[in-house]
């Protein structure tokens, strides 16, 4: 699941655009009755500044293609538990958004003509495959390595 919360609307992987009021009654319906207490505490993260998620994974800058736009915009980056927080610098006081990338695979891009990227691809062809750019080859490498690390400590269902 993909949940972007900039210009009042919330994108789900399978493209669908709800209000952001609706959203938020799904989530606020999924928290009162403690459904998922995962999906609570990445709720609450989306809250905290960049610098403040207790033990990210691991954090810094990508370039981020756009799901609307397709246009590629530099985010601060924080990764926890298959989680991607996205920020507009690390001094931002929410995330922007935040990418669930559970059952997602980490994959090299050698097409596309943007250097050092990555993509994340979901499980079912008809959810949304993510694409990042890192700033030079060795970060691509520790991003890659280090998502595929927080998403191998999920168990993965079939």
């Amino acid at each position: 699941m993909w949940l972007d919360i900039s210009m009042g609307y919330v994108y789900l992987t399978m493209g669908t655009c709800l209000s952001l009021r609706k959203a938020l009654d799904v989530w606020l319906d999924i928290s009162m009755n403690n459904l998922d207490v995962w999906l609570d505490i990445s709720m609450n993260n989306v809250r905290l500044p960049a610098l403040s998620i207790p033990e990210p994974d691991y954090h810094g800058y990508l370039s981020k293609l756009g799901y609307v736009h397709k246009v590629w915009r530099r985010r601060y980056c924080v990764l926890k538990d298959g989680c991607l927080y996205y920020y507009t610098d690390y001094n931002s006081k929410r995330a922007i958004g935040v990418a669930h990338f559970h059952g997602y695979r980490v994959e090299p891009m050698t097409t596309g003509g943007k250097s050092h990227a990555f993509c994340l691809t979901p499980p079912d062809p008809d959810i949304r495959t993510f694409y990042f750019s890192a700033d030079n080859e060795s970060e691509k490498l520790k991003w890659m390595e280090c998502l595929a690390d927080s998403l191998g400590r999920w168990i993965k269902v079939d």
